[in-house]
């Protein structure tokens, strides 16, 4: 599967980095002493991932709608709204989001893809906090 990776083979590469990200999720849910049971762990694990690949999307459409880590308000207070919205207590420490549940991770998730689509349909951010709040 590496061989097929290293030549660029799209879904060898998928796998690996999937693989990967589930070697350093299992490291640091032990670093955390996050405890699970092994179908709790692959469902942790697959939340992790996705919420990693919405955050992207959710920064990006931040960024297209002129947010930047220097400009209110900011990646910093837009994650502090969307672990409010998602009624999550942010506390500060690295790699806070490996410290959440399965169900934390996927309300996260859902909060920032609600937002992210708000904003892309043009709404502003204050108007896309309003629409999640309505959605949720």
């Amino acid at each position: 599967m590496f061989e097929l990776a290293l030549k660029g083979n799209e879904g060898a590469i998928a796998l690996a980095r999937d693989l990967a990200g589930q070697a350093l999720i299992q490291i640091c849910a032990d670093a955390f002493g996050v405890k699970f049971d092994k179908s709790d762990r692959q469902l942790w694990a697959k939340a992790r991932r996705l919420g990693k690949q919405t955050r992207r999307r959710f920064t990006d459409r931040l960024q297209d709608y002129g947010v930047s880590q220097d400009v209110l308000p900011g990646y910093g207070k837009a994650t502090l709204d969307i672990y409010r919205l998602a009624g999550v207590t942010y506390r500060k420490q690295d790699n806070f989001r490996d410290t959440l549940t399965t169900d934390q991770l996927q309300e996260v998730e859902f909060v920032e893809k609600i937002l992210a689509r708000a904003l892309a349909n043009g709404m502003t951010y204050q108007e896309g906090i309003n629409h999640v709040k309505a959605s949720l």
